[in-house]
Order: C-alpha cells, then structure tokens, then sequence
C-alpha cells in the first residue's frame, strides 16, 4: 500500500489550502515511502488548477511547465540598443526534483511559436502590450 502525507484523499479533491501545505511538504524533500510520485501527482493537479483549460500548453527544454510570473528587464543588444528582455518564472510539470526557476523567454515554446506566446502573455497581463508590438518603453515607466 502506497503511504501518502495527506491520508490517501485524492489531489483533486483537496481544497486549495489543504494542496499548498501537501505541495510545500512534499517539496521541502520530506522522505517517506512514495515521496516522488505523491509530488508528481500533487504538481499536476496544482498546474491543473493554475493553467486555465484553453492556455496552451508551454514547454522549456522540452517538458511541460507552468509560467508562475513574468519579470522585465532593461538590456541592450550587442550593438548597444536597448530593449526589454522578458524572463520567465516556472515550474517544471512532471519533475518534482526541480524547483521554480528563472529562465529566459526564448527558452519558452508553444505551438503556434513564440509570437503565441507572446500573445497569450499579453492576454493574461503577464506582458504589457508596447512590449509586444517592439514599441519602445514609455516615457512614464523611464
């Protein structure tokens, strides 16, 4: 009999409250028989309930994530023009070894490619549209 943290209840029916402290549990590296598959079906039925059923699916070195936030940063091109480079928070589905990391958005794929993304970030508020139309940053945010 697999032993759980959270008493054999199924992911899907714990209440949001009940999933982050299994999730935070399980990810601290608390040992117990079944440890890395309770974390894998945990990730899932929280990336389930993050990710609105028509997001597209998003994939970083090839596995399946969850973007948890976007971060803008000012850089400047090897000719030294300045733009805004866009860096993604994520969380890796199916791996529960990994933790949230920091990674740059053309690491990201979708179908559809990056200007999907790029579209679907704009749709959720995670990037601002002058940034998606390669406009320059207004004078306000300077």
């Amino acid at each position: 009999m697999k032993e759980t943290i959270w008493d054999e209840s199924d992911p899907e029916e714990m209440d949001d409250a009940t999933l982050a402290t299994a999730w935070e549990i399980t990810d601290e590296g608390r040992q117990y028989p079944g440890v890395e598959s309770d974390r894998r079906e945990i990730g899932r039925e929280m990336a389930s309930r993050l990710k609105p059923a028509d997001d597209p699916t998003i994939y970083c070195y090839g596995e399946p994530v969850i973007v948890r936030g976007i971060e803008r940063e000012a850089a400047e091109t090897h000719s030294g023009r300045p733009f805004t480079d866009i860096w993604a928070h994520i969380d890796f589905v199916d791996d529960p070894q990994r933790r949230t990391r920091r990674v740059n958005l053309s690491t990201l794929k979708t179908d559809g490619g990056l200007s999907s993304l790029t579209d679907h970030f704009v749709d959720r508020g995670l990037v601002p549209d002058w940034w998606a139309t390669n406009d320059p940053v207004p004078d306000s945010l300077d």
